[in-house]
């Protein structure tokens, strides 16, 4: 699985840095972002334009997420749209 360590990366470079990345790998793949709430933000941000999901690696690890195409119908309720908001966010 392709992978894009974001440590080091100014805020201003990573929308940047995403979306070259994402054009140039098929999910799923892995983006770790480190523990910045303002990087975590900016990628949910920036996958959701190219109709991507992420989800957290691990059960206590928020600092890398699992990026995958996003399903046409959620998940934990079943219906399309989700009206839950649990699943495909």
């Amino acid at each position: 699985m392709n992978k894009l360590d974001l440590h080091g990366i100014k805020h201003d470079a990573v929308e940047t840095k995403i979306i070259k990345f994402i054009t140039k790998n098929n999910p799923p793949f892995e983006i770790i972002t480190g523990d910045s709430t303002k990087m975590r933000k900016i990628l949910m941000h920036t996958i959701s334009k190219f109709k991507l999901t992420a989800t957290p690696k691990g059960l206590v690890n928020y600092g890398s997420f699992i990026i995958t195409e996003q399903l046409s119908y959620c998940l934990v309720c079943g219906c399309d749209p989700c009206d839950c908001h649990w699943g495909n966010y």
